[in-house]
């Protein structure tokens, strides 16, 4: 769900850091540091994460130390291609139970983004068994084994993911290309032509066809290095 402002003054002075003309900053309540956050969540799923990062920015001198604050951030700077920025703060959540699968989970797309896809599969794995049940962490795990060519694998953690989001169309391809990989083409074949739309379904097999690990890009194309 992407998130429009419709509440005049909402950002920055909703923190109590500027008011709007005549008005006095005010402390901020709960319920505001909750909409916030949500706005930094739809500025970063609509990839605005430089808007992001300013808000998170002003955010964090409100609130200081804020897990869920410095996460979003960590979020913000992996989508600018910040991977060693990024995945330090990641690194400094992973202790903090509420939020550690996400921290894992985080640590594992920057070392994907540089290419270091068995450390990677290592911190995917500690945030699927934090939540056993995400299934963005499941289908990152499964493909990071494609990657390595660990194809039953791959399909074993995907067919999860298939199973707990079978609306999701990115992880429903990347079950398809780990059941192609092992050599289930008969699954492949019958899912395919089960797909009601004609598109959808050209589409997915010319994905499945072209596919290849080294037409896979990093997430990142300014950083090089994850520092350990």
């Amino acid at each position: 769900m992407r998130w429009r402002l419709t509440v005049p003054c909402l950002g920055l002075a909703m923190l109590g850091m500027t008011a709007c003309a005549g008005n006095q900053p005010e402390r901020p309540t709960p319920a505001d540091q909750q909409l916030f956050l949500s706005l930094v969540r739809g500025l970063q799923e609509g990839g605005r994460h430089n808007a992001a990062l300013a808000y998170l920015n002003d955010y964090r001198r409100s609130f200081p130390g804020d897990p869920e604050g410095v996460l979003l951030t960590a979020e913000a700077l992996l989508g600018l291609g910040r991977v060693t920025e990024a995945a330090e703060l990641f690194s400094s959540l992973t202790g903090t139970a509420e939020i550690a699968g996400r921290s894992f989970w985080g640590l594992g797309r920057c070392y994907a983004a540089v290419g270091r896809w068995e450390e990677a599969i290592g911190f995917l794995e500690s945030a699927s068994y934090a939540n056993p049940s995400d299934a963005r962490f499941l289908n990152d795990l499964g493909f990071a084994h494609i990657m390595v060519g660990r194809s039953d694998l791959a399909f074993h953690y995907l067919a999860q993911a298939a199973d707990l989001a079978p609306g999701d169309e990115l992880i429903i391809a990347n079950f398809l290309l780990a059941a192609q990989r092992s050599g289930r083409g008969e699954l492949v074949r019958d899912a395919t032509s089960r797909m009601g739309d004609p598109d959808k379904r050209e589409k997915m097999e010319k994905f499945l066809l072209e596919w290849r690990p080294n037409a896979v890009r990093n997430h990142s194309e300014t950083s090089t290095v994850v520092n350990d």
